[in-house]
């Protein structure tokens, strides 16, 4: 890569598989954050609706996830999605000494958006956050999350005295990608908020009315006693 990102845009959200595929049926899916095989051009977007239904099934009957049993399930975790695929470049192949096979490496020409998964997590002090590992706190997992950087910084220009070009990712043509997907989701879905005993409890994570019921039997919901 040319480039290197600074800062994150983060959009929160939960909702129903078919809600899902409703609103990323037109877009590609993309392999950046492993090494693919030389050939790869992208990934079947049908592998990665099979495996959010997988996930979503296991939250909403309020199964808690283990990481090393559902590894499958959490690849929706490291997902690319384009509008097209004109930016999404590899490196050239290269053969892998161990298996002999050839590979390559993702080089696209700017960012485009990835997804992860997010928890909710309460401290003890009552605080709600959504900050917190999925990897160090998996039982606590409850959606869905699209990332896309603020900046970029170019290496290897001296149209800066340290080298470096800052651009926003605003004026990037991929960002509309991230616009559109948050505005389709917006279009469904409206702010989660709960109560726990007698704290009220109001987010910025989406949440749609369908997936606002199955909310009620995550993990994460029966273990707090989350009111409706």
């Amino acid at each position: 890569m040319k480039y290197y990102t600074h800062l994150w845009n983060s959009f929160r959200f939960i909702v129903t598989p078919l809600e899902l595929k409703n609103v990323l049926k037109d877009f590609h899916f993309v392999t950046f954050t492993r090494r693919v095989p030389a050939d790869y051009i992208e990934s079947d977007r049908s592998d990665f609706f099979e495996r959010y239904n997988t996930f979503y099934d296991k939250l909403s009957s309020g199964q808690k996830l283990n990481l090393r049993q559902d590894a499958e399930i959490v690849d929706i975790a490291t997902a690319g999605i384009a509008k097209d695929l004109k930016k999404c470049t590899y490196s050239e192949s290269f053969q892998d000494i161990q298996d002999g096979n050839l590979y390559k490496i993702s080089d696209f020409e700017e960012p485009q958006v990835g997804t992860n998964l997010f928890t909710l997590r309460i401290s003890d002090d009552k605080k709600l956050s959504t900050k917190y590992s999925y990897v160090q706190f998996p039982e606590f997992i409850v959606g869905l999350e699209i990332n896309y950087p603020k900046k970029i910084i170019f290496r290897d220009s001296v149209s800066c005295e340290n080298g470096d070009v800052i651009k926003l990712c605003t004026e990037l043509e991929s960002y509309e990608v991230y616009t559109e997907i948050r505005e389709r989701i917006k279009g469904i879905t409206k702010n989660l908020a709960f109560k726990i005993s007698d704290k009220d409890y109001k987010t910025t994570i989406r949440v749609s009315e369908s997936a606002r019921r199955d909310f009620l039997n995550f993990y994460f919901s029966k273990y707090h006693r989350v009111i409706e």
